[in-house]
């Protein structure tokens, strides 16, 4: 009967340690996601609507929970232009967030009731963060800032 040779280097040894530990951690949760783990606290906005009077976290933890006049307010923020550079980025990158766990249809709806001027503004800004990705994933709610 031949003899069989196993080799093991160190790093497969590791690597089989260390798996069980990263599955667990890639797991999903059994509970639903909150507002912080949607998005990273955005220092940015945050000052900014701050300098406004705004809460910006609170508004963006109920927007994630689908409260539409939480959206609308900050679609309405949107055509005001309280942000710039890096609070307008993480504005952007907000909205865009929200588009994805609302989707298409209930976005776009909400989106609908707003005038043209804040259409206009929301669009701009999903368009600045999503690129050429936006039309081709969410059509609604593009057709409405055209």
């Amino acid at each position: 009967m031949p003899y069989l040779e196993v080799r093991v280097r160190a790093s497969q040894i590791i690597l089989l340690c260390a798996l069980p530990g990263m599955l667990a951690a890639q797991s999903p949760s059994r509970h639903a996601p909150t507002a912080d783990t949607l998005f990273p606290t955005l220092a940015e906005e945050v000052a900014q609507a701050s300098g406004h009077g705004i809460d910006y976290l609170k508004l963006r933890d109920r927007a994630a929970r689908r409260d539409t006049a939480a959206m609308r307010v900050l679609f309405e923020l949107s055509a005001r232009h309280i942000f710039d550079g890096a609070g307008a980025d993480d504005h952007c990158a907000t909205l865009w967030a929200l588009l994805a766990r609302w989707g298409d249809a209930r976005y776009a709806a909400v989106l609908a009731r707003q005038r043209l001027g804040v259409r206009r503004a929301v669009h701009a800004d999903l368009e600045y963060t999503g690129g050429s990705k936006f039309a081709r994933r969410f059509p609604r709610t593009y057709a409405l800032g055209t």
